[in-house]
């Protein structure tokens, strides 16, 4: 579809467990402008679509302004909800955070700090699904919070979390206390060689 149309496509909407990752946008990075979706798992009852409403009210409406009105939609019909998030991203600040990332990963791995205290940091933030992504701002503010991380580490999550508020445009959830959610996940497990094979931010970055 992307080729037929010859431009980016307006919008790239998942109504979908787990897809709002920094993996997954990355591969549409240069195709799409905006993406929106869940960090976590969604409700059986996925997205409320009356947002076409508005869409069939107002064709004029800008991709930005539909995108909006598909997260609002969703806030609303699941204002009483546990564990749920929408968040939508700005795709043309996927390669300023793919820098930042690559950046933090090579500062980490010669920075000779201990594996196990990145694994007690990652595990100070919020999981998603089964085991296998992690809200990546949580994870950043646990290193910056971490007495076990040296200066030049802490500055380069801050970095990331400087990229992920320009990338992340609009964010909602509830019901997950004082944990932070901050509209996007990565993926922090072990497994690195399907990671690499899969996905070209595995493949571009030092993440892996």
């Amino acid at each position: 579809f992307y080729n037929e149309i010859n431009r980016n496509i307006d919008i790239i909407g998942f109504d979908a467990c787990l897809m709002q990752a920094m993996e997954v946008a990355y591969q549409f990075t240069d195709m799409a402008d905006y993406m929106v979706g869940s960090e976590d798992l969604e409700p059986a009852t996925g997205w409320d679509y009356g947002f076409l409403d508005e869409l069939y009210d107002d064709p004029d409406l800008t991709p930005l302004d539909l995108a909006i009105e598909v997260w609002d939609y969703y806030r609303n019909y699941y204002r009483n909800a546990t564990e749920v998030t929408l968040s939508i991203l700005d795709l043309s600040f996927c390669e300023n955070i793919k820098q930042s990332l690559d950046s933090f990963s090579t500062i980490a791995i010669n920075s000779g700090i201990a594996s196990t205290h990145f694994n007690t940091a990652r595990d100070s933030a919020y999981e998603f699904g089964w085991r296998e992504s992690w809200d990546l701002k949580g994870y950043m503010e646990a290193i910056i919070n971490s007495s076990d991380m040296n200066t030049t580490v802490k500055n380069a999550a801050g970095a990331v979390n400087t990229a992920l508020d320009d990338i992340v445009i609009f964010n909602w959830h509830r019901g997950y206390g004082a944990n932070t959610i901050g509209g996007l996940s990565i993926y922090l497990h072990t497994v690195t060689t399907a990671y690499q094979e899969h996905h070209n931010f595995g493949q571009n970055t030092s993440w892996d």
